[in-house]
């Protein structure tokens, strides 16, 4: 496999590359160059991926957690009208 330059799509959606893509390109000495920051580095594009990585796991955790109180509380998810059960 040669290497060479070429475009990876980017924009606001760019972190949402998983980190093995990251680190696949990575190893294949891919260079990256960010059009609205051209003098980023490896280094800080690996940092914004992990940090990306990690700001999905906790906005996963507080949506879960948020979906198992609204369900303790009766709310009920999944309708175009969320209501709350009144205990029988």
């Amino acid at each position: 496999m040669g290497h060479g330059r070429g475009n990876l799509p980017c924009g606001n959606q760019s972190w949402t590359v998983s980190n093995e893509t990251l680190c696949f390109f990575l190893q294949l000495n891919v260079e990256f160059i960010c059009c609205d920051c051209p003098n980023v580095e490896r280094f800080t594009v690996g940092i914004l991926a992990l940090a990306a990585q990690r700001e999905r796991e906790l906005i996963s955790e507080r949506t879960k957690a948020a979906l198992a109180a609204a369900r303790s509380r009766g709310v009920r998810l999944g309708t175009r009208t969320p209501t709350v059960r009144s205990p029988s």
